[in-house]
Parts: structure tokens; sequence; C-alpha cells
């Protein structure tokens, strides 16, 4: 994709999506150019990303695009579901959280050492948990 396009995309993505990926309250019209843009920036026609003429939009497909384009937006999304700005855990490590598995995938995106294999991503031990931080310290500055 080109670097323009590129930028509009990730302008419009932050304009209805919070640092956390929740949905913000921007309105309507804001959703719908997400929409379109995401529909011109698609490397696949096959796929829809919402109704134009109301905004309701198909977020995992939105967000599906993000991640292909900007790995690195969806890993502070699920950095912030998992644990709070300060670091510390929001969330029991002991269970099975897809929301854990998620980040360790997009972590592997980004770094491979967070994999043990195809399509297997690491534990989430002490350590691996420390490497994330220090992965999320080097990517704050992300819109």
């Amino acid at each position: 994709m080109e670097a323009k396009k590129r930028e509009e995309l990730l302008a419009a993505y932050s304009d209805v999506f919070s640092q956390n990926g929740d949905v913000k309250a921007c309105g309507r019209k804001k959703c719908m150019e997400l929409i379109s843009i995401c529909s011109k920036c698609s490397p696949s026609n096959y796929k829809s990303f919402g109704d134009l003429s109301t905004g309701i939009m198909k977020v995992p497909h939105i967000k599906e695009l993000i991640e292909e384009e900007f790995p690195e937006v969806i890993f502070r999304e699920r950095f912030l579901h998992v644990f709070d700005e300060n670091g510390h855990l929001k969330i029991d490590p002991e269970k099975q959280n897809p929301m854990i598995k998620s980040l360790l995938i997009v972590a592997s995106k980004l770094d491979p050492s967070f994999s043990q294999g195809p399509g297997s991503p690491a534990t989430f031990d002490e350590e691996t948990q420390n490497a994330i931080k220090v992965l999320y310290c080097s990517l704050v500055s992300i819109k």
C-alpha cells in the first residue's frame, strides 16, 4: 500500500478507535469515512468493512486490515487490555484468557522471539511479560 493511503487509513482509524481499541463516540460520518478508506485500501475486495449509508462498521474486518498494515497498533490495543499503562496485569494470567493469546500472536509478528514455532505463541511467564512490556515501551510513541 502506498504511503499516502497508509497515512489516511491510520488517521481515519485513530479518529474512530481509542488507544485501547474501543470505538470512540466520534459520530456516524467518521465511521463512514473509515469504512470507505478501508474499502479503498484493502488488498482484497471481497470483504465488507461496513455499511456506507449507515456507518455501521464490521469491526473485525477493520481490525484485520489494520493488523495487516499496522500490527503495532493492534499490539498496543491488546497490551492495554492485558496490562494497565503502568505495566501491571489487569487479568489473571493463570486463566486461559483469549486476549493474552492474541497479544502474544501479534507480538510474534513484531518480534519472532515471541513465537515457539509456526502459529505457536510463547508462554505467558514472567520473562515473557517483561519482554512484552519492553516491546510496548518501544512502541508507545505510536498514535
